[in-house]
């Protein structure tokens, strides 16, 4: 029923629309401060308004909507994808940091690096995700987040090629978590957005963001 401003009925309809599952997505924006939204807008538009990142944009936040909206490995999958595409359109395009070539030479953690300090993004595991922090590789390697993000990803990605799997339920949903949470503390830097957000990594704490 649709009303007027008077309350009088101006608009029925009667009949059962189809509609969709309520489920849960983790979102960067505090509910209590709905200005958040509006300043976060306000530096999105800014950004739009430079040509060169509109199609880059489109492409971040569709992905970013579907890693979201995955099932975990999956939406690792599409987050990384994500992270990929933003380090090479902000590091070679925009900042240029980095040549070309000296980016594809890079592993895709190491650009997943460069990419979290360019937007100073905490490097090391979060705490909150007990199935990544503190485990320990062989060799030189350092398990930080970018290293967890990547080897998972390969792992269900690629082809066994002789290697032990690092593949458990328990680091596939925390890299998952990681990923989406690299994903949007970089959008929300790129656009110069400061001030409180909820953390996925934290049961959506609200806190400051890191460079605030």
């Amino acid at each position: 029923v649709g009303l007027a401003a008077d309350g009088s009925p101006v608009y029925r309809e009667c009949g059962v629309r189809p509609v969709h599952p309520w489920d849960g997505r983790f979102r960067w924006f505090n509910d209590h401060d709905g200005a958040s939204l509006e300043r976060a807008f306000v530096s999105f538009d800014q950004l739009w308004a430079r040509g060169e990142w509109r199609e880059p944009l489109q492409k971040l936040i569709y992905l970013y909507v579907e890693a979201n909206d995955r099932p975990p490995d999956v939406g690792l999958v599409l987050a990384q994808a994500a992270l990929e595409q933003m380090a090479w359109h902000l590091l070679v395009n925009d900042r240029r940091v980095l040549s070309r070539g000296g980016f594809a030479k890079l592993s895709a953690a190491d650009q997943l690096r460069r990419l979290v300090k360019t937007c100073v993004i905490p490097l090391d595991t979060s705490s909150a995700l007990k199935h990544l922090a503190g485990v320990k590789t062989t060799g030189t390697q350092h398990a930080d987040g970018p290293y967890w993000i990547a080897r998972l990803r390969n792992d269900f990605v690629h082809p066994p090629r002789g290697g032990q799997s690092a593949r458990t339920s328990g680091r596939i949903v925390d890299a998952w978590l990681l990923s989406v949470w690299y994903l949007e503390l970089a959008l929300l830097s790129l656009m110069g957005y400061s001030g409180e957000y909820r953390s996925g990594l934290n049961s959506g704490e609200v806190s400051r963001l890191p460079w605030s």
